[in-house]
């Protein structure tokens, strides 16, 4: 399976952090840092086979700039660009980087929605992966939101709950604010009419045709009839 990105597509995220907390303790410095971040581009630079390779560019509310590379196998999710690219078209109940299991890098998804963004509606999968076992956190999960057609990550929402305060909440979030992929048009994941409403947009023409022509036919003969009445 091939990846569903090629070089020089793009995607510009919308990065930031929040502390929930029910006791007065301050967002701890990591928190307060990656809040400096404005937005973050990735850029595929390479598409090899499975591998994509990804510039991320970070940029920083003080102007600042920071760059660093990342890659991902779609099929078995290694690469410190895990989680921002998955096989294209997979579908509810498939499982995203599926050669990963022994690795813990494999996830299910778990269903298909229409979502609505600025450029447009998309359909979308939905995912979620529960962890534990960490040294510095109690608990993580993440919930996902990927385009079907791409594979390309939409939204990401992640949820840390320290041990050295489990009252309390770390919430790091990824929303897609611009999706520059090559070729996509109506026919590469813009939603479009479902077969059903497709056929029954045809039935409705069908029907608008055939009243027309029954009521022009009744005209024909209404006419012809007062033409021969009067003829009479």
């Amino acid at each position: 399976m091939l990846p569903g990105v090629a070089e020089g597509d793009y995607f510009i995220y919308k990065f930031y952090t929040l502390w929930v907390s029910t006791s007065n303790a301050s967002a701890p410095a990591e928190v307060q840092s990656l809040n400096q971040t404005e937005r973050i581009k990735v850029m595929v630079t390479y598409v090899g086979g499975p591998f994509v390779v990804m510039n991320i560019t970070r940029y920083f509310k003080n102007e600042t700039v920071c760059w660093t590379q990342a890659m991902v196998h779609i099929l078995n999710g290694t690469g410190n660009g895990f989680g921002l690219i998955i096989a294209p078209n997979l579908k509810p109940n498939d499982f995203a980087y599926p050669w990963g299991f022994q690795s813990g890098t494999a996830f299910k998804i778990m269903d298909s929605v229409i979502k609505k963004y600025a450029f447009g509606q998309r359909e979308v999968l939905h995912a979620m992966v529960n962890q534990t076992g960490y040294d510095a956190y109690a608990y993580i999960s993440h919930e996902m939101y990927y385009d079907r057609k791409t594979g390309v990550m939409l939204e990401w929402r992640t949820e840390q709950i320290p041990y050295a305060d489990p009252t309390s909440k770390i919430v790091l979030v990824w929303e897609i604010v611009e999706f520059n992929v090559k070729g996509t048009g109506p026919s590469d994941g813009v939603v479009q009419l479902n077969e059903q409403e497709k056929l029954n947009n045809s039935i409705l023409m069908i029907t608008a045709v055939l009243s027309i022509s029954i009521i022009t036919v009744l005209l024909i003969y209404v006419r012809r009839k007062r033409v021969s009445l009067l003829r009479r």
